[in-house]
């Protein structure tokens, strides 16, 4: 679910005339599932994936060639025939594939704003989307923490689901008293990584888990380590130590965060509070021993990461970063995993 914070952050007003393709329904095996998605810019570039390349060059060619994309379309790709030179053998699809094109007019690019803000705040974004037909224009609604928007119309099967409370699985699904296709899925604000500790091994990380889609948050008590300039595209910076980053933090239960401080006391006093908070992940750096030292006879949390990162025998400060990074995409996946009704996410 990566793809739709890529897209946004690539908008402009400049991107009116650019063609949103999401993937809203797979039926056996495909590369991507359900919600990946990418944006065809007006000049040509791409951004996003939905696949291992097969599907991108055939959008193309219909977008360049054909012109799709000037109204809401639904394009199937069928990737089970053996026999097919272009689908199905060596793509990682093997399956039906329905893609969503749409084009970014002046009123969604507003409404993707809306959602960019709405994720950037931490809160989760509830999608709708009445699938085109032929003889149907397209309705979609958009649901934050505290408000609704979107492009609904007085016939749309949309305002009777906007007012139910029914659970809904991400992808397609069809409406039994309609028969409309309506398409679920929920944006999910970036994870917070937190790394308390500014020295030089933690710039590699920082690096990596921006990469990886984690929205990055640096804290130390030292000015001169903790800034825009050791650390530019940190979305934040906190200083002080510990009690004022606890008036400085709240932490939530989906968060990870990470010792780095290569200090004893000040290692033990961060873990005496850290431990009571409900965080989805804690890593602290250094030996098992020195992590039992730290508890001091306490029993470690099941959240408690140490020594932080897989075991690939990492030595250097880049090689430590990628075997920490490892475990931190290991854990994010395993929660997404297990979130598979919509609204159980939302």
């Amino acid at each position: 679910m990566d793809d739709i914070h890529e897209v946004l952050t690539s908008l402009t007003n400049q991107q009116v005339g650019s063609i949103l393709a999401t993937i809203v329904d797979v039926k056996g095996s495909a590369y991507k599932k359900e919600g990946a998605m990418m944006l065809f810019k007006p000049d040509g570039s791409q951004i996003g994936m939905l696949s291992a390349g097969c599907l991108e060059v055939d959008l193309v060619e219909r977008i360049t060639r054909l012109g799709i994309g000037k109204e809401p379309e639904l394009i199937t790709y069928d990737m089970r025939a053996d026999n097919d030179l272009l689908w199905g053998q060596g793509s990682g699809c093997n399956g039906v594939i329905q893609v969503l094109v749409e084009p970014v007019d002046h009123v969604l690019l507003q409404h993707l704003y809306r959602i960019k803000k709405a994720l950037d705040n931490g809160q989760k974004v509830l999608i709708y989307k009445e699938l085109p037909t032929e003889n149907k224009a397209m309705n979609y609604w958009f649901q934050t923490n505290d408000a609704q928007f979107g492009k609904v119309n007085e016939n749309s099967t949309l305002n009777q689901l906007m007012q139910s409370s029914n659970s809904f699985t991400r992808g397609t699904q069809k409406m039994a008293h309609s028969q409309q296709a309506i398409y679920f899925d929920c944006y999910q604000p970036k994870p917070r990584l937190i790394v308390i500790g500014a020295g030089d091994d933690a710039k590699p990380i920082v690096r990596l888990a921006l990469e990886a889609g984690f929205r990055v948050e640096i804290a130390d008590w030292r000015e001169e380590l903790c800034n825009t300039i050791n650390f530019p595209e940190a979305n934040k910076h906190y200083l002080g130590f510990p009690k004022e980053l606890q008036q400085q933090i709240s932490f939530h239960t989906t968060d990870y965060v990470i010792l780095l401080t290569h200090n004893f006391q000040r290692d033990k006093e961060l873990l005496s509070f850290l431990i009571e908070e409900p965080l989805r992940y804690l890593g602290l750096l250094g030996s098992a021993r020195r992590t039992k030292r730290l508890l001091a006879g306490q029993q470690p949390p099941k959240n408690l990461f140490s020594p932080i990162g897989l075991n690939i025998n990492a030595e250097s400060a880049n090689e430590i970063a990628v075997s920490v990074m490892a475990e931190l995409i290991q854990e994010k996946k395993k929660m997404l995993k297990s979130q598979e009704v919509v609204d159980e996410i939302c």
